[in-house]
């Protein structure tokens, strides 16, 4: 970097759309041009393998020094970054402007919508919101006692976009038995009686709720005592609360003996707590998309041995834990739009991993395992576009030949089967290099 005078550059003004951002360059940390593309990338999410610099009209190299580039004035440069919007190769999908300014309208009414219910912005919700809130209410209450006994007799607990801010007496009572025992020591004593009806016992035995949906709420938290009573419970849901902090009710969870499948996706979890041995020991699908994840404990997943699907997608997690691979039986990953730059070397030797969907991050070349293509014989489906690694580079892997044979055969599959499973099923899983740096 050039040195002395007034001209010694020591700020580089970067123009991107209508952003300005101001970088200075005076402190020895960036000295090239792909420095500057790093710092951007943290700044704007752009991967540097879509960014393309000009100064003056002419395209910087990646390697050469800033200063040789430019020619300051006071000691600041301009820089215009012009950036692909990622994709340009394989099937990767792309959003036209209007697609993008509908999405971004979609997400932007959602948010208020969201802030709306956890704040008690009442005045900020539609019309269409509260009557139907209202309306659930409404029928909840006049049908309460036939729900309640549908439920006790299928063992289906429906209370999907209902306006609750809490779970209703009426569920918990599934998991707790009505009789007074009056005299009776014990549940045991009491079953031996010759006139127990063999529905009784099985009602005595464990929960009468199976499956417990509350999508869509205003659930912040479920009382641990009372939940860890639906002894019986294999699916529940929980999805698009208000869900911040498990802590209070983890371990209840986790205690389930039935529990197969888990829900908490579209909630604000920024934490988890760690997984004792003996815990979910049935569970085979956990979803935690779209929450505040940012790191995930260590030893996640290490108990965890009926895991079959997992997605992490839509939170803010720079990486993934080892431990995974311990799940001897996971078949999917979802942890697409993540910033995860590199995947674990131990999920090279996982036996049953079919699926790593990991679009939307920054994992480059580097970051992928040697063997994963090779030693991880079931991966059918690697979709990495909108990465830092390029198609062409992953054509480059060691094994990609036998991986790609494997993809192949199961978009054949897809095809004899003719059930569409959409583009995905035919998509190499990267994305063409669009602008090449020499």
């Amino acid at each position: 970097m050039a040195s002395g005078g007034d001209d010694a550059l020591r700020v580089v003004e970067v123009k991107h759309g209508k952003d300005r951002h101001e970088i200075a360059v005076d402190d020895g940390s960036i000295t090239t041009a792909r420095d500057l593309m790093d710092r951007l990338l943290d700044i704007t999410g752009v991967l540097q393998k879509n960014q393309k610099l000009l100064a003056k009209g002419k395209v910087l190299e990646a390697d050469v020094p800033l200063a040789s580039q430019m020619k300051p004035k006071g000691g600041r440069a301009t820089v215009m970054l012009m950036a692909s919007a990622g994709g340009g190769g394989g099937n990767a999908p792309k959003m036209t402007a209007g697609e993008a300014a509908l999405a971004a309208s979609r997400a932007a009414k959602a948010a208020k919508l969201a802030d709306a219910r956890k704040d008690g912005l009442e005045a900020m919700v539609t019309n269409e919101d509260r009557t139907r809130a209202r309306k659930a209410r409404e029928a909840f209450a006049a049908t309460e006692t036939a729900r309640t006994a549908a439920w006790s007799k299928t063992g289906v607990v429906g209370l999907r976009e209902a306006g609750l801010d809490e779970v209703p007496r009426e569920v918990w009572d599934l998991g707790a038995c009505p009789l007074i025992l009056h005299s009776c020591t014990s549940v045991a004593a009491l079953t031996q009686n010759y006139r127990l009806t063999n529905a009784l016992r099985t009602h005595l035995a464990g929960s009468t709720a199976r499956v417990v949906d509350l999508h869509r709420n205003r659930i912040a938290t479920l009382p641990a005592p009372k939940l860890a009573t639906l002894t019986g419970i294999t699916k529940l849901r929980l999805s698009g609360n208000v869900v911040t902090a498990l802590d209070e009710f983890w371990n209840s969870l986790a205690s389930l003996p039935a529990l197969t499948t888990l829900c908490l996706e579209d909630n604000e979890i920024a934490t988890l707590p760690t997984v004792e041995p003996g815990h979910f020991a049935k569970l085979e699908t956990l979803s935690l998309d779209r929450n505040a994840l940012a790191t995930l404990p260590d030893s996640f997943g290490l108990h965890m041995s009926a895991l079959e699907r997992l997605g992490l997608s839509g939170n803010r997690l720079a990486t993934l834990p080892a431990s995974l691979a311990s799940c001897a039986r996971l078949d999917m990953i979802d942890a697409r739009r993540n910033t995860i730059e590199s995947i674990p070397g131990a999920y090279a030797g996982m036996p049953r991993l079919r699926s790593l969907l990991l679009d939307g991050n920054r994992v480059g070349k580097g970051g992928i395992p040697v063997g994963l293509l090779t030693e991880c014989f079931n991966l059918c489906e690697l979709s990495l576009h909108d990465n830092a690694v390029s198609m062409e580079e992953l054509r480059e892997l060691h094994g990609w030949t036998a991986y790609d044979t494997r993809r192949k055969a199961r978009a054949g599959k897809v095809l004899d089967s003719r059930v569409m499973l959409g583009d995905r099923a035919f998509d190499e899983g990267g994305d063409v290099e669009r602008f090449r740096r020499h």
